[in-house]
């Protein structure tokens, strides 16, 4: 018995020591409870139905081949006909309300998207190029003229923008979940005068790709769309904090206030971003990205390819539409270091505008900067005003900061809150302002305490020269509540390297499998 009770710590120590982080992460890492609640019913539902896509399909079915059994019973006798017209008034309404209510299905519990299954059909035209490297859709832009690699984007992804326009369209009928650009046209006139001459080039060149697919689709009448439309749909990360009524009465100078209460967005968003650094790969850039899919989303992502005047090549993980920049790594020319940067969304009161949106100021920062310290600088000189408050992540081969932009409650004398990357330490972003008491809006406090006690039980019990914080990081993005229903993306770039690795699902993709790449491959053809 004394044996034993002196051998027990003794391999327990071994096993720590011996422990590197792969074995960690498949054998230990799983039975931690990091999270200090359980899953609610709802959260359960979610997870069971995204963990069986077969089965919730063959439900699918079931629905509409029940509907259209109605409609082909056969007359049976003198009262054949008049049961025949009953039933297929049945099963034609049981189709409809079918194909509603599984709309609705997948706009609640977004469905199960392998990367495997191709939304895009590939294509090329003068500016653009549209393929899949394995089993990511890529975007090559091919010119460097503005407009005409806004018109490669909007030819080459209509079908998909299309889509995804439908889908919101639909869920706007029940929840504003956007703002129209005709409710607003003197907040996008005035908006538009902060974004730059060549973003709305590009814009205009989008508006007339798109319109030009549209028109060739002799059997469907497409909603065409203009260059308000686009504005206001690269506005969407500032609904958070914009109240765009508010703003439309106060540009329009009408006394009354709007009937609209936009004090809070309609769903919430819930991004998580977590940096840290190995001595030799350098900062390994973790990113999921929360964002309601409406159940289409998370398949129709993608990369975006650029080249810049200066050389430099730009990697984008994006959607169809988007102009600006949410998530993005530049590579400078003869260099393989590079930037990276991200954005999440944050709560505030914004009516005015004096500001650009923050899509826009993010590809502005990319395009223009070369390190994490100059995005840090160039934030405060004029010019590079945001709309209204939002964190902004940046890293590069030796620097990783916090931007936590027009954040109120910290230093009042200064314009933005900054944070940096400390040693064993990773820096982790979470949607909304911190340092409050309460809980945070979106549980961002929450997901910020499962990432802390996991980093923290990560480095108790593995050798400490076994520690791959690469791994980490990577790991990290699919813990509970940091990965979950809204998760649409799972990024990780790795600066130093000029690697970057995606993984796009509907939901819950942080638990999707990570797709690698790196700059020379997706620049190859070019």
């Amino acid at each position: 018995m004394f044996i034993f009770f002196i051998q027990v710590p003794f391999l327990t120590l071994i096993w720590i020591f011996l422990m590197e982080t792969g074995l960690y992460l498949n054998t230990v890492a799983p039975l931690q409870p990091f999270a200090k609640r359980v899953l609610t019913i709802n959260e359960k539902i979610s997870r069971w139905i995204y963990a069986h896509p077969k089965v919730v399909k063959v439900v699918k079915i079931a629905g509409l081949i029940l509907g259209g059994a109605s409609i082909a019973l056969p007359p049976l006798g003198g009262a054949g006909i008049v049961i025949c017209v009953v039933c297929g008034a049945i099963g034609g309404a049981g189709i409809t309300i079918s194909a509603i209510a599984l709309k609705v299905l997948d706009i609640l519990i977004p469905p199960k998207h392998d990367m495997k299954h191709h939304t895009f059909k590939p294509g090329q035209c003068e500016g653009g190029k549209l393929y899949y490297q394995g089993d990511v859709p890529i975007l090559s832009i091919t010119t460097k003229d503005p407009f005409k690699a806004g018109k490669a984007h909007g030819y080459l992804l209509g079908p998909s923008l299309n889509t995804l326009r439908s889908r919101t369209d639909f869920v706007s009928n029940f929840v504003p979940f956007v703002t129209k650009s005709k409710d607003i046209p003197s907040v996008i006139e005035s908006v538009r005068k902060y974004i730059p001459e060549r973003y709305i080039k590009e814009m205009e060149g989008f508006v007339d790709g798109f319109n030009q697919w549209a028109k060739e689709q002799r059997f469907r009448r497409i909603k065409k769309i203009t260059l308000e439309d686009v504005i206001a749909y690269n506005m969407a990360p500032d609904s958070c904090h914009f109240k765009f009524p508010l703003a439309e009465h106060k540009l329009k100078k009408q006394a009354a206030n709007p009937t609209v209460n936009q004090q809070k967005p309609a769903l919430a968003l819930a991004c998580t971003v977590v940096i840290d650094r190995d001595e030799d790969g350098g900062f390994t850039f973790g990113r999921n990205m929360d964002w309601p899919s409406l159940g289409l989303a998370g398949a129709h992502s993608l990369v975006f390819c650029r080249h810049l005047e200066d050389g430099s090549r730009v990697v984008e993980v994006s959607v169809p539409g988007l102009i600006g920049t949410l998530t993005a790594m530049k590579i400078k020319k003869n260099e393989k270091s590079g930037l990276s940067l991200c954005m999440n969304v944050a709560e505030g009161v914004t009516t005015e505008v004096k500001g650009m949106p923050a899509v826009f100021l993010n590809r502005l920062m990319l395009e223009t900067c070369s390190t994490a310290q100059e995005v840090s600088e160039l934030v405060e000189t004029d010019g590079y005003q945001p709309l209204g408050p939002y964190h902004l992540s940046v890293a590069d081969n030796k620097d990783a900061v916090g931007l936590h932009l027009c954040q109120e409650g910290f230093d009042p004398t200064k314009r933005h809150w900054r944070r940096r990357w400390e040693q064993n330490k990773p820096l982790v972003v979470t949607n909304q302002t911190y340092g409050k008491k309460e809980d945070h809006f979106w549980y961002s406090k929450e997901r910020k305490e499962v990432i802390d006690a996991f980093f923290t039980h990560a480095q108790q019990n593995i050798n400490p020269n076994g520690i791959d914080r690469s791994k980490l990081v990577v790991h990290s993005l699919s813990l509970p509540y940091v990965n979950n229903e809204e998760t649409t993306h799972r990024v990780v770039m790795q600066p130093s390297l000029g690697k970057i690795s995606v993984a796009f699902d509907n939901s819950f993709a942080g638990d999707a499998k990570l797709h690698p790449l790196t700059v020379e491959q997706l620049f190859a053809n070019q």
